[in-house]
């Protein structure tokens, strides 16, 4: 991500909120997104990845899931 991370959010939530995204949905977005970009920060190590991010190496194995399924339905 490049820029400051507070103007990269408020674009994303601008850009939701126009296109009448629902809450649940953005946040799924953003959780999705913002997991990628830890992974890939980290070489796609999701040991690493979850020690920056400040979860448990399940709960990020398990977010990440989500956002794949749910980016597969969409």
């Amino acid at each position: 991500m490049s820029g400051n991370p507070a103007d990269t959010i408020k674009r994303m939530a601008r850009n939701a909120a126009l296109k009448s995204l629902r809450y649940r949905d953005a946040l799924m977005f953003f959780e999705g997104f913002y997991i990628a970009e830890a992974l890939a920060a980290e070489s796609g190590s999701k040991t690493r990845a979850a020690e920056r991010l400040g979860v448990k190496r399940e709960t990020l194995s398990r977010r990440l899931r989500r956002s794949e399924q749910i980016r597969d339905e969409g």
